[in-house]
């Protein structure tokens, strides 16, 4: 007589348990690696200067002021942001030749409201022309609210030497991360959050810093000028690596009229250019390039009979232009401030649109492209020119 063998239904039930089992094992395995792959991932790619190896040609100067409420959240500001221009200057030093030094640190007790960045830009313009240096940076205080928006994280004149960022310290990032890998450690969420806020600082910088640089934002959001941040972003697109280069052509020595910048850009355009954005610097450098040929000549308000010039123009807002050039002398940021309003008022009138324009680009104001591309129209007699 055989011994006892097993029961059929009971060995099929034991496959089936291991079979579930392996399954099981399979499927916990490819979900914990693919939150790993999603952690490093949230952590920022790593930016690279496109496999270029450049010898130092030129060192950037570079002259920081931090505001009063960035100082209040930022202990030890001055360390850390030499450290944040060293890391950038890891990535533009071999992709371009150039060394940035930081070589001064200042507080800046900024009066603008830190919501509102182009209002921090212009003051700062007007606080530190920075004719000795080769980049004026001026550090504000985080927004209450979070945005992957580079136009909310920074601003920069294009092109210029003058660019403000934002702290990037945002709680509602971190508890977004909090969220998303609630099934990690503290230690290791924290160490995520960190990680990306470096990446995002880098970027940050870089974005703007190539801006006043002439380079246009991109529709790749793995790169840099892209208008939204994204942690995929890992360098910058061949079409801004070629535009930098003829820039920083105008840089050293520095050329006002942007010469290098204004032959690239008029011989090149590119469909992962936003739209506009060409067009827009170009109105930018005609500008600079008028000013420039005869800087000490150079008049932001024109000559001629002021009933024919300001034809249209009530006596009120007369009175207010006049205001505007009796400060110019004493004061250009009142001088700006009195005449900011006339611009929306008066989009068809080339003596306020003229004088707004120079004005502008002076204090590198936001409203200097809409106003000089105005300005350029009317005076060639394109009365549909965008308003």
């Amino acid at each position: 007589m055989s011994g006892p063998s097993s029961p059929p239904a009971l060995l099929t039930l034991c496959s089936l348990l291991l079979l579930c089992a392996a399954c099981y094992d399979h499927s916990f395995t490819q979900a914990v690696q693919a939150k790993r792959r999603a952690a490093e991932a949230a952590k920022g790619a790593e930016v690279t200067s496109g496999g270029l190896e450049r010898p130092i040609k030129n060192v950037g100067k570079v002259r920081v002021h931090a505001s009063a409420g960035y100082r209040a959240q930022r202990s030890s500001w001055e360390r850390r942001f030499v450290q944040q221009v060293d890391e950038a200057g890891a990535i533009v030093g071999p992709a371009f030749g150039i060394r940035l030094e930081v070589v001064e640190t200042r507080d800046w007790e900024a009066s603008c409201d830190p919501a509102d960045l182009q209002a921090c830009l212009t003051e700062l313009v007007q606080h530190d022309a920075g004719d000795d240096v080769d980049w004026v940076v001026g550090l504000i205080s985080a927004q209450s609210r979070f945005t992957t928006s580079f136009d909310k994280l920074g601003m920069a004149t294009l092109p210029g030497r003058h660019l403000v960022l934002r702290d990037l310290y945002d709680p509602a990032e971190r508890e977004a991360i909090d969220d998303a890998f609630a099934g990690m450690t503290r230690e290791k969420r924290k160490e995520i959050y960190e990680q990306r806020l470096e990446h995002k600082r880098l970027v940050s910088f870089l974005h703007e810093w190539a801006h006043t640089l002439g380079a246009l934002h991109t529709r790749r959001d793995d790169t840099i000028l892209h208008r939204n941040y994204d942690d995929e972003m890992s360098g910058f697109s061949d079409e801004n690596q070629a535009l930098i280069e003829a820039s920083l052509k105008d840089r050293f020595p520095f050329d006002p009229a942007y010469s290098s910048l204004t032959s690239y850009i008029a011989a090149n355009d590119s469909d992962e250019w936003v739209p506009r954005g060409r067009e827009t610097l170009l109105a930018s450098l005609q500008v600079a390039a008028t000013r420039s040929e005869a800087a000490a000549r150079h008049r932001l308000v024109l000559d001629g009979d002021v009933d024919q010039l300001l034809q249209g123009v009530s006596a009120n807002d007369r009175a207010q232009y006049a205001r505007a050039e009796s400060l110019l002398d004493r004061d250009q940021f009142a001088a700006w401030e009195t005449l900011r309003p006339l611009l929306t008022r008066y989009p068809d009138c080339l003596a306020i649109q003229h004088f707004g324009c120079g004005l502008a680009m002076q204090l590198g104001a936001g409203e200097a492209n809409q106003a000089c591309t105005r300005a350029i129209a009317l005076a060639s007699g394109d009365t549909h020119a965008p308003r």
